[in-house]
């Protein structure tokens, strides 16, 4: 397997969220930064996103989007 990550919904559809690679766990949830992204894109000003996950002491990792 690839990794993917995903869920089916109530009509068993499925949705691939994301790579397991590309998992942020902050503070013990799950952040997939292909959903933040997404929906980063959707304000007007925003031209490009990425997501990442940096190293944090106290919550494992945080989120951090670069912005254009």
């Amino acid at each position: 397997t690839v990794g993917d990550v995903g869920y089916l919904d109530e009509d068993g559809f499925l949705y691939l969220v994301d790579r397991r690679v590309d998992l942020i766990i902050s503070g013990g949830a799950n952040v997939y930064p292909a959903e933040v992204e997404i929906a980063l894109m959707d304000h007007p000003k925003v031209a490009d996103v990425v997501v990442i996950g940096v190293k944090d002491d106290e919550w494992g990792r945080r989120v951090h989007a670069i912005i254009e």
